[in-house]
């Protein structure tokens, strides 16, 4: 598969993909058909699909778990923020 720029459009050039190596296979073949714009949309159209596919059965998956909460560790005093920001030894 390859894409190359085709100038016998009048308007200029246009981006287009072969599916087969045109030189060789020209000898051969009696119709090679070019992929207008290239392959390129439907690359990207595949690749969003597969996106969306994936993030749709991740949150199936993350909506089935499920999560215990923690028991929480209530201190009598509470730090402040420039208590806890600043440094501590290691344990």
């Amino acid at each position: 598969m390859g894409s190359n720029l085709d100038a016998t459009k009048k308007s200029g050039q246009r981006l287009v993909s072969h599916d087969v190596e045109y030189d060789e296979v020209f000898v051969v073949a009696s119709h090679i058909t070019p992929i207008p714009g290239g392959v390129r949309p439907n690359f990207i159209a595949s690749l969003v699909e597969n996106v969306y596919n994936s993030a749709v059965r991740l949150w199936e998956k993350a909506r089935d778990r499920k999560v215990k909460p923690l028991a929480l560790d209530v201190k009598e005093t509470v730090l402040s923020d420039i208590e806890i920001a600043q440094p501590r030894l290691p344990l």
